[in-house]
């Protein structure tokens, strides 16, 4: 189970009660932090925050305006644009957490 998090106080604070969830369901899961503003401390922050909790994705989804374009058409973002930063930090993603499942 992915859980994606913005590295905000709100979604921080929301992580107490969506771990709870989780560990009724009993499954493995890791944390994605998602919508990341560059040279940010706050990234950082939420790193370390959820590394308390448990597994955090080693990759960061920047905050980009593909990702938002292609739901305009029900697109992913590597469909829309195959070579952009956005693309290529969801394949990176893809990459871990399919290391994870033993898919490699």
């Amino acid at each position: 189970m992915i859980i994606p998090v913005k590295p905000s106080p709100n979604d921080l604070r929301a992580v107490g009660d969506t771990l709870a969830v989780i560990e009724q369901l009993q499954k493995p899961f890791c944390f994605a932090i998602k919508m990341v503003k560059p040279r940010t401390h706050i990234a950082l922050n939420a790193l370390q925050v959820l590394a308390q909790y448990g597994r955090v994705a080693p990759v960061m989804l920047g905050d980009r305006v593909d990702f938002a374009e292609s739901m305009i058409d029900g697109l992913t973002v590597s469909e829309l644009s195959p070579k952009s930063k956005s693309s290529e930090e969801v394949g990176q993603l893809w990459t871990y957490v399919n290391s994870l499942l033993g898919k490699n």
